[in-house]
């Protein structure tokens, strides 16, 4: 925005990450826009990370405190903060350094933040994929449509945003126990326009120290997920509250059912035989049914809706023990099955840049050659009205990275051109044509019809 140059706080906060915190400090001290200060909350940490502080001198303002956890370091940065707009950093984390400048450029005073995609990478710094891979033209208007419609809305995590100060001062202190971003992202709408940025500003580390949740270990999907979803019910209670006192209308029922996050862990907590709050009178079918018609009308890319879909079914068709396989790969990004004798040789991706550091090549996961020992998979898209993305949805199911897919299109009773479209594909999808009967009805109608059993 022209003219508009407000000072900004990057409050970096750190708990023995030592070996990524330079990079997360240079990423803050090389931004663009000159009127920043960056501040680093150092929770205790016993590795090298006051060695590391001490070389930046003046540069940033550092403060020490007995290790409270990461809320009590965003408190404590908060208090020293002195910008009108605040953006925490984790410390494994980095921004790219046009990140604040372009933040600006979309920001106003009435809005409560500005939030925009991250690139996530691994421990390594190599490239994994985009979070949140925001739809065109995804804005305040499209924010607040949808979250009157659903009581939520996309949003990253906590080193995706730039903050208003006058929106954090009716929450801090943060007093929940852990996940600082989930309370600040959900109440954010209730307050004020939520804006976009559509490209990645910074990149959001995965490894092995933030995998083990809050003294859970990685491995241990029952736990984490459960208290994810306690904690998520938590942050909905007091959205409910602030809505009531602001008079703000939410919609009925349980809102979980329409983040699509936490019917992912409610449905792999009961195909992992696990317990969580609210389960009882819940079944794996239900949550199923109630992640695909998630899919189909939260706001989202077409090929996103495919993946969506393919990955619940997955879950709800798959014996426990492969169940379980799918949920570590997809936490752990390690291959379904391993055997050496068929094992193809790994491709490789070009280095990447991330601030600056260097990356080296990635190897893909290992690709299991023979084919019959591995599940059909069986991609089920309803489809009603859809013709403009419906030739997107069934390539994207058609290209899927497993040699054993089948594609299952049930157009719910269309009347634009979406039968045409479907005639293009000829053998290669089953289609099968019914009376608008509804969503649901369709995609039972396809699961009668799948070949896939397991």
């Amino acid at each position: 925005m022209s003219g508009y140059t407000p000072r900004v706080s990057i409050v970096i906060t750190c708990y023995n990450y030592g070996r990524y915190l330079r990079q997360a400090i240079d990423s803050a001290l090389a931004q663009t826009y000159e009127n920043v200060e960056v501040i680093v909350v150092d929770d205790g940490s016993t590795d090298e990370t006051p060695a590391i502080l001490d070389s930046y001198d003046d540069r940033i303002v550092r403060i020490r405190q007995d290790n409270r956890g990461h809320v009590a370091a965003v408190n404590r940065g908060y208090e020293a903060a002195t910008g009108s707009l605040i953006l925490f950093l984790d410390a494994d984390d980095g921004l790219r350094p046009e990140a604040i400048a372009e933040a600006l450029s979309v920001s106003y005073e009435g809005c409560t933040k500005v939030q925009f995609e991250l690139d996530v990478v691994d421990g390594d710094g190599t490239p994994l994929r985009r979070f949140c891979n925001f739809v065109a033209g995804y804005d305040a208007d499209q924010i607040e449509q949808e979250f009157t419609r659903f009581g939520t809305y996309v949003w990253p995590v906590l080193s995706g945003n730039l903050y208003a100060r006058w929106y954090l001062e009716k929450h801090m202190p943060l007093r929940v126990p852990r996940a600082p971003d989930g309370v600040l992202n959900t109440l954010a709408p209730l307050y004020g326009p939520v804006r976009v940025v559509h490209k990645s500003l910074g990149y959001y580390r995965l490894h092995d120290s933030n995998l083990n949740y809050h003294g859970t270990a990685a491995s241990d999907f029952g736990t984490r997920f459960s208290r994810r979803v306690s904690l998520r019910l938590r942050e909905i209670d007091e959205l409910r509250r602030d809505a009531a006192r602001l008079g703000h209308t939410l919609p009925s029922g349980n809102l979980l059912d329409h983040d699509l996050t936490f019917v992912n862990y409610r449905l792999m907590l009961k195909r992992l035989g696990a317990s969580y709050e609210g389960s009882i009178g819940e079944s794996a079918l239900g949550l199923w049914r109630k992640g695909i018609a998630a899919a189909l009308t939260r706001t989202m890319p077409p090929r996103m809706r495919v993946a969506h879909s393919l990955w619940f079914t997955a879950l709800l068709l798959s014996p426990r023990t492969l169940a379980r396989r799918l949920i570590a790969a997809r936490f752990h990004r390690r291959p379904l099955f391993q055997s050496r004798s068929r094992i193809e040789a790994p491709s490789r991706a070009a280095p990447q840049t991330f601030g600056n550091t260097k990356h080296q090549p990635v190897l893909h996961e290992a690709r299991v050659a023979s084919e019959p020992e591995l599940p059909l998979i069986s991609v089920i898209i309803p489809n009603y009205n859809y013709e403009a993305y419906l030739g997107e949805a069934i390539d994207s199911a058609l290209n899927l990275d497993w040699p054993r897919v089948e594609v299952i299109v049930i157009d719910d009773g269309s009347t634009d051109g979406s039968r045409a479209v479907l005639e293009r594909y000829g053998t290669r999808i089953k289609t099968i044509l019914q009376e608008n009967s509804g969503q649901l009805v369709a995609c039972n109608k396809g699961l009668r019809c799948r070949k896939a059993r397991s």
